[in-house]
């Protein structure tokens, strides 16, 4: 008899099904590169050390929103396309 998942484990794999994991590897790597331009830049130019702060904030508040919006849709060949949920997707999809 097979073992249903755990929580834990049918949570991450509905992450992966919506492609979630991806889209928030590639804002990491964008927000990376915009913090570490942030460093270099702001002090050049003169702006205060708490300037440095918002754009963090807005970087945290940036993935807050790549979560939602990856979760919620899909980019395809077609467009951009609500996630089925897996009540809605056939049997042989799931």
């Amino acid at each position: 008899m097979p073992r249903k998942p755990n929580i834990l484990s049918r949570f991450w794999q509905e992450l992966k099904r919506r492609n979630v994991h991806r889209s928030l590897a590639v804002y990491a790597g964008t927000a990376f590169v915009i913090l570490e331009a942030t460093t270099i830049i702001f002090p050049r130019w003169g702006l205060p050390d708490w300037a440095i702060d918002i754009v963090i904030y807005l970087l945290i508040l940036g993935a807050v929103v790549t979560i939602t919006v990856s979760w919620i849709f899909d980019i395809t060949q077609e467009g951009v396309k609500k996630t089925k949920s897996l009540d809605e997707e056939p049997e042989g999809e799931k």
